[in-house]
């Protein structure tokens, strides 16, 4: 199911329905899905990919590659409002950005 490349969109644009957005603590996923019900779809992610499938009047099938700074060991959030999914994923502690201190000399 999962392995056919065919259906999926894998590029991100404009046009695709998917974009990826990050601050200092997150990486939010942000999925069109219009006209489905949240218990329609099936979203996962490993260590290579977040793969997103929706069955309703329209069908929806969508792979994105998953960033390395994934926090695995943190459940991701996930929430639909208006045919918009947005999954949130917290970064591991080691990508958090470090403050560098600047001395005068």
């Amino acid at each position: 199911l999962w392995n056919d490349d065919d259906n999926w969109v894998n590029h991100l644009n404009i046009n695709s329905g998917i974009s990826m957005s990050e601050d200092d603590k997150h990486i939010t996923v942000s999925v069109s899905l219009p006209g489905i019900n949240p218990k329609d779809i099936d979203a996962n992610y490993d260590e290579e990919y977040i793969r997103i499938k929706a069955e309703g009047e329209q069908s929806f099938a969508y792979r994105m590659a998953t960033p390395s700074d994934i926090d695995s060991n943190v459940e991701p959030e996930a929430t639909c409002k208006h045919g918009v999914m947005t999954i949130k994923f917290a970064k591991s502690p080691k990508a958090q950005p470090k403050k560098i201190t600047v001395k005068s000399v």
